[in-house]
């Protein structure tokens, strides 16, 4: 047992630390700052009912293509160049957004935002095993996670307060600056490096994912829950369904084939990497439930966009204070104990949202919600992926991580707009939402507690295997 005491940081990693941290945190922010403004974006822009989740959607199934695309092209030209021009992506879609004044123009230039942010949580989270010793990557790691976290919950708190004061278009606004100065610190902070592979991109691979995931969201937004088999059995839901299915099955016959494939597929064959993708999923869920709360808030409590953003400062709040504590918990004792607590206390924070129309209530149960998610969305399913992977393999399994997320946002959000399309003016649709989130949560800690608990000093020792994990 080696009881050396773990290397410290030092100032340029710290330095680094924060280029990573500013740039994932503008990508995670615009998946949620859009959530208070839903309301002003429908009126001033003639949005129907249904059409409301693809202010997410748009934004999530062009991040799910860009990720892949934006892995590969770190690997072949390096990582901070690919990085830099993400952010400069991103900020390019931020002002047209805000120039926004149709749907259309609006949706394009959300999928605009999403091709430049596709690339940075999982290039940061590939620099954080290249650049930092391994006994402090859950540390770094749990900074990283912070920001992301942070900025999906924080997202409708700024939301609400910009849109009330300066108008929706406010919310996009904001990003241009903060772009601009990100582009210049991580250009002169990231460490120069070069590419890695020569392979050619696949191509026909990311056609078929966003073609198969787009028909999935559509077929799943246009579900009645009222009318649920008479829905299914519409031309507006099973042949997309159906066409998803075998979008999806062709995707997976070509990437054995691919020589750059989108999804390393020899991935799956790892047990315990595979709970720790899926809990990743359960994550994007969750995170689709929290775009709607502020929403829910205005509806249930009449408050004003301003105050429903502000009250969401309770998950906030307790998510900011226990994710960096988590981190540095799941460096000591692994992060099985910490993915079993998060995904049951997220069930519970949930569950309880449908049960409450009282401003106590909504708070105390967003105080359990945030418990659950300094977990669940923090440190500990990206350290199972860091533990499971080689050097060859990290850089693909942190992009699967990050798609695995998207298809849990992508799965839930075009849901949460058919049920509250299918209750229009009724909270019920809300407590849908709601009651869908715990029940996958609940799926997710079952999953947790089947990765095996490993010892601290067992995983610096030696390179985990498929048998091991966290």
């Amino acid at each position: 047992m080696d009881n050396k005491e773990p290397a410290r940081l030092t100032t340029d990693q710290w330095i680094i630390l924060g280029a990573l941290m500013v740039g994932v945190f503008m990508g995670a922010l615009d998946i949620a700052i859009v959530s208070p403004a839903i309301g002003v974006i429908t009126e001033a822009l003639s949005i129907g009912p249904r059409q409301v989740s693809w202010l997410v959607t748009a934004y999530l199934l062009m991040y799910v293509v860009s990720t892949p695309l934006m892995a590969a092209l770190a690997d072949r030209y390096g990582r901070k160049v690919v990085f830099v021009t993400n952010l400069a992506v991103f900020g390019i879609g931020s002002l047209w957004a805000a120039l926004s004044r149709s749907l259309l123009h609006l949706l394009v230039a959300r999928a605009i935002q999403a091709l430049g942010a596709g690339g940075l949580f999982p290039i940061a989270g590939t620099l954080v095993g290249e650049i930092f010793p391994r006994e402090r990557r859950g540390l770094a790691l749990g900074f990283v996670g912070i920001v992301w976290g942070l900025a999906v919950i924080v997202g409708p708190l700024a939301g609400g307060w910009l849109t009330q004061g300066l108008g929706w278009p406010a919310i996009f606004w904001v990003n241009v600056p903060i772009s601009l100065v990100a582009v210049i610190y991580a250009g002169w902070r990231l460490p120069r490096d070069r590419g890695v592979h020569e392979e050619q991109l696949d191509v026909p691979g990311m056609i078929l994912l966003g073609l198969g995931l787009a028909s999935l969201a559509y077929g799943l937004n246009q579900v009645h829950t009222m009318h649920l088999l008479a829905s299914l059995g519409s031309l507006n839901v099973w042949p997309f369904l159906v066409g998803a299915i075998l979008l999806l099955a062709l995707f997976v016959l070509v990437e054995r084939q691919a020589k750059a494939p989108v999804i390393a597929l020899q991935l799956f064959t790892k047990r315990q990497l595979v709970i720790g993708l899926t809990l990743s999923f359960v994550g994007g869920v969750a995170e689709a439930g929290i775009v709607y709360l502020p929403y829910y808030v205005m509806n249930a409590l009449g408050l004003s966009v301003g105050k429903a953003g502000t009250l969401v400062l309770a998950a906030a709040g307790t998510f900011l204070i226990l994710t960096a504590p988590v981190g540095r918990l799941v460096d000591r004792i692994g992060a099985k104990p910490a993915l079993v607590a998060g995904t049951a206390l997220t069930a519970v924070g949930t569950f309880l949202l449908t049960t409450t129309q009282d401003l106590i209530g909504f708070i105390g149960y967003q105080i359990i919600l945030g418990m659950g998610l300094s977990s669940l969305l923090g440190t500990p399913a990206r350290y199972v992926v860091l533990a499971e992977t080689n050097d060859a393999e990290r850089s693909s399994a942190q992009s699967l991580m990050g798609l695995e997320t998207s298809f849990g946002t992508m799965f839930g959000s075009p849901l949460a707009g058919a049920f509250l399309a299918s209750h229009p003016g009724s909270l019920r649709g809300f407590h849908e939402i709601y009651f869908m989130v715990a029940v996958v949560a609940l799926i997710g800690m079952g999953l947790s507690l089947a990765l095996r608990r490993r010892r601290p000093e067992d995983r610096r020792s030696a390179h985990p295997s498929d048998e091991g994990g966290e």
